[in-house]
């Protein structure tokens, strides 16, 4: 199993602080706040959260690439 260091470190992160944890955007890697964005996709039960409209339609275009990273 491979872990993204940045990523654990930053879930670490807010969870001391008391924030929300942010979701990684499967497209560019962006953290995105899942209780703001408005833009979600579903691909086999699993919801993925956006930074834009881009990255979302990126997603769309091709969800098993990305839905499977």
């Amino acid at each position: 199993m491979v872990i993204n260091r940045r990523t654990f470190f930053y879930e670490i992160y807010a969870e001391t602080l008391g924030g929300e944890l942010m979701q990684k955007d499967p497209v560019c890697g962006m953290m995105v706040d899942e209780k703001k964005t408005k833009l979600t996709s579903k691909h086999d039960d699993k919801t993925f959260y956006f930074c834009s409209a881009s990255c979302k339609t990126t997603f769309d275009k091709d969800s098993h690439r990305y839905g499977h990273a």
